[in-house]
Protein backbone atom coordinates (compact mmCIF):
# COMPACT_ATOMS: atom_id res chain seq x y z
CA UNK A 1 0.00 0.00 0.00
CA UNK A 2 2.51 2.10 0.83
CA UNK A 3 4.47 1.83 -2.52
CA UNK A 4 1.14 2.43 -4.35
CA UNK A 5 1.50 5.48 -2.36
CA UNK A 6 4.83 6.62 -3.43
CA UNK A 7 4.50 6.01 -6.76
CA UNK A 8 1.15 8.13 -6.99
CA UNK A 9 2.92 10.85 -5.09
CA UNK A 10 5.72 10.70 -7.20
CA UNK A 11 3.97 10.56 -10.60
CA UNK A 12 3.72 14.53 -11.80
CA UNK A 13 7.03 15.07 -10.14
CA UNK A 14 9.31 16.30 -13.19
CA UNK A 15 12.42 15.15 -10.96
CA UNK A 16 10.99 11.60 -11.49
CA UNK A 17 10.34 11.46 -14.69
CA UNK A 18 7.02 13.90 -15.02
CA UNK A 19 7.02 16.17 -17.78
CA UNK A 20 9.60 18.91 -18.49
CA UNK A 21 9.40 22.06 -20.67
CA UNK A 22 10.85 25.41 -21.38
CA UNK A 23 14.76 25.40 -19.79
CA UNK A 24 15.11 22.10 -18.24
CA UNK A 25 13.65 20.50 -21.36
CA UNK A 26 16.41 22.01 -23.35
CA UNK A 27 18.88 21.19 -20.67
CA UNK A 28 17.18 17.58 -21.16
CA UNK A 29 17.98 17.61 -25.06
CA UNK A 30 21.47 18.80 -24.32
CA UNK A 31 22.82 15.79 -22.73
CA UNK A 32 24.84 13.88 -24.35
CA UNK A 33 22.63 10.62 -22.37
CA UNK A 34 19.30 11.90 -24.05
CA UNK A 35 18.79 10.03 -27.34
CA UNK A 36 15.41 9.96 -29.50
CA UNK A 37 13.64 10.67 -26.87
CA UNK A 38 15.01 9.28 -23.75
CA UNK A 39 17.84 8.32 -21.92
CA UNK A 40 20.08 5.08 -22.75
CA UNK A 41 23.06 4.04 -20.99
CA UNK A 42 26.76 4.93 -22.85
CA UNK A 43 28.04 1.98 -20.40
CA UNK A 44 27.47 -1.32 -22.18
CA UNK A 45 25.29 -3.48 -19.85
CA UNK A 46 26.19 -7.22 -19.08
CA UNK A 47 23.49 -9.88 -19.62
CA UNK A 48 21.71 -10.91 -16.65
CA UNK A 49 21.00 -14.69 -16.89
CA UNK A 50 19.52 -16.79 -13.75
CA UNK A 51 22.24 -19.22 -13.04
CA UNK A 52 23.78 -15.77 -11.86
CA UNK A 53 20.71 -14.56 -9.51
CA UNK A 54 20.49 -18.53 -8.19
CA UNK A 55 24.29 -18.54 -7.40
CA UNK A 56 23.73 -14.86 -5.63
CA UNK A 57 21.17 -16.24 -4.10
CA UNK A 58 22.84 -19.64 -2.93
CA UNK A 59 25.75 -17.72 -1.56
CA UNK A 60 23.75 -15.16 0.72
CA UNK A 61 21.72 -18.01 2.40
CA UNK A 62 23.93 -20.94 2.30
CA UNK A 63 27.59 -19.30 1.79
CA UNK A 64 30.27 -18.73 4.35
CA UNK A 65 30.35 -14.93 4.76
CA UNK A 66 33.11 -13.28 6.66
CA UNK A 67 30.85 -12.00 10.05
CA UNK A 68 33.62 -11.12 12.36
CA UNK A 69 36.00 -8.72 11.43
CA UNK A 70 39.15 -10.45 10.90
CA UNK A 71 40.98 -7.60 13.21
CA UNK A 72 39.97 -5.19 16.06
CA UNK A 73 37.99 -2.19 14.11
CA UNK A 74 40.30 1.08 15.06
CA UNK A 75 38.43 3.69 18.59
CA UNK A 76 38.93 6.77 17.85
CA UNK A 77 38.12 9.14 20.61
CA UNK A 78 36.23 12.24 20.36
CA UNK A 79 36.44 14.90 22.76
CA UNK A 80 33.06 17.01 23.79
CA UNK A 81 35.00 19.88 22.28
CA UNK A 82 35.92 18.73 19.29
CA UNK A 83 32.07 17.86 18.68
CA UNK A 84 30.78 21.69 19.64
CA UNK A 85 33.89 23.11 17.42
CA UNK A 86 33.01 24.23 13.80
CA UNK A 87 34.00 22.18 11.01
CA UNK A 88 37.12 23.08 9.15
CA UNK A 89 37.08 25.74 6.89
CA UNK A 90 36.01 24.81 2.91
CA UNK A 91 34.42 21.20 4.96
CA UNK A 92 30.48 20.78 3.65
CA UNK A 93 28.01 18.02 4.26
CA UNK A 94 24.73 18.37 2.59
Amino acid sequence: MAAIGCVLSLAGCSSFGGDVSDDRLQRVEASPYYRDGSFVNTVPQSPASIGLYWDYAIEQFFGDPVRVPPSPLPIVPVSIEHKNSPPAPGLRAI
